[in-house]
């Protein structure tokens, strides 16, 4: 009798060579670049020789979790166990902007860090400290959803409008400068119309408000679930509406898309799973389906559950799952980033109304939760992914008139110099879309 992780992963991990060869032949197209380099004196004559050593210390992919228990456990250790962990892994951390979180009453927005305290919701300020303090890129979500409204927005369809707008307009003021990435709308391909706080065509006056009051250069994402099932070329339901705002002229800079493995009753779960979400063909052919849409997009929810149906294998299926999934986005040219969405196990969301929705049963973190924050196989996994695997180092001896090259991973490289006359360091960034020619001055 075959287990339920065989079950789960045979077509997830399969011999099909289409697959084999998107995966083996992605990374090395996409996701990286060459740095020709030159290097020069003061005076601009090329330097004879020198031994160069080049060691990646920040990736362009976006490698990301989201940040909502930062300051939020009462034990230090585990407090200073997920710090380490988290920064240890990733380079962005989603700061949570939920508006009856962080506005639960009504002209009081816990901004800053005297703000009362909210469980997965760490005050803005406070967050974007420990992004600042682990060099962390941040992404601002959500600017508008139909859920986590706060029950004291009441009005007619102007004074929503107004309200809305002036949400907007407070947050682009004290962070605008500071957060460069905003999902700008949540979850709208399966909203209730009749939600009475929400302004009619609430997608279009969300990227709206958002371009009028953000910088140009920050990035406007739309944000989905229901992306991996249910593909219909063109008239998928995603494809659609984004292409709808692209055509009316809106700024939309990218899509995510979020795979999540929770909401399945225990015995469903190979039927629920299996043939969409665990397909590897099926993976690639959605994102080509949403790569039509001519912007980037970014894989921003992750959970991948290891729930006890699964017996003695369920740390081993995580893992090996989360490797090859993180294999499939990364090896594909639309995708940015990987955002995984709990780092540790019981810190997930559980619905104060209907606690039936509780996502901790699937056990989605990284880290187990126990006495102390312990890493789990997939956070290992992962680890030797993203910090091994896709980093890239090397040594190049550099000759005056002959062309020095150095191929890598997209991202910021510290290079060590040794000439004749001294040793230098200096940083180098090879960018994707580039074609990453340099001069350095020594």
């Amino acid at each position: 009798m075959k287990s339920i992780a065989n079950e789960l992963l045979k077509n997830l991990i399969t011999d099909d060579p289409e697959v084999e060869a998107r995966l083996q032949h992605g990374p090395e197209l996409y996701r990286k670049g060459t740095l020709t380099l030159k290097l020069q004196d003061a005076e601009g004559h090329e330097i004879p020789d020198a031994e160069i050593e080049f060691k990646q210390i920040r990736h362009e992919f976006e490698f990301g979790c989201n940040g909502f228990m930062i300051n939020q456990f009462k034990d230090p250790e585990k407090q200073s166990a997920h710090d380490e962990y988290f920064s240890r892994l990733f380079n962005l951390a989603v700061v949570p902007f939920y508006w009856s979180d962080t506005e639960p009453v009504d002209g009081a927005p816990r901004f800053d860090r005297d703000s009362p305290p909210c469980y997965r919701r760490p005050n803005t300020d406070e967050a974007l400290e420990f992004c600042d303090r682990h060099h962390l890129a941040v992404k601002g979500h959500p600017l508008m959803w139909h859920s986590f409204i706060p029950a004291w927005l009441r009005g007619s369809e102007r004074e929503l409008r107004v309200r809305w707008e002036r949400r907007v307009r407070e947050i682009a003021a004290r962070y605008g400068e500071r957060i460069h990435n905003w999902d700008v709308v949540n979850e709208a391909v399966e909203f209730n119309p009749a939600n009475p706080q929400l302004p009619r065509n609430h997608v279009e006056f969300a990227f709206d408000i958002a371009r009028k009051y953000l910088p140009e250069g920050v990035t406007l994402n739309y944000n989905d679930y229901a992306c991996w099932r249910d593909l219909h070329g063109n008239y998928t339901p995603i494809v659609m509406l984004v292409r709808s705002l692209l055509q009316q002229g809106r700024k939309v800079d990218c899509l995510g898309l979020q795979y999540h493995q929770f909401g399945f009753q225990p015995e469903n779960i190979v039927n629920t799973l299996q043939p969409n979400m665990l397909n590897a063909r099926n993976l690639f052919d959605s994102l080509d389906t949403y790569a039509t849409l001519g912007i980037p997009t970014n894989i921003s929810e992750v959970t991948i559950t290891a729930h006890e149906v699964m017996g003695s294998e369920r740390l081993d299926y995580q893992a090996e799952a989360a490797e090859q999934l993180y294999r499939i986005w990364f090896s594909h040219p639309s995708t940015t980033g990987i955002i995984y969405w709990n780092l540790v196990d019981d810190t997930a969301y559980v619905n104060p109304i209907a606690p039936q929705w509780n996502e901790n049963i699937y056990k989605g973190g990284l880290l187990a939760n126990g006495a102390t924050l312990t890493p789990k196989p997939i956070y290992e996994r992962l680890h030797h992914l993203i910090k091994e695997e896709w980093q890239s180092s090397g040594n190049v001896v550099y000759k005056a008139g002959i062309p020095c090259y150095f191929r890598g991973f997209h991202g910021t490289y510290r290079a060590r110099i040794k000439t004749n006359f001294g040793v230098f360091e200096r940083e180098f960034l090879i960018e994707r879309n580039r074609r990453n020619c340099l001069t350095a001055t020594l």
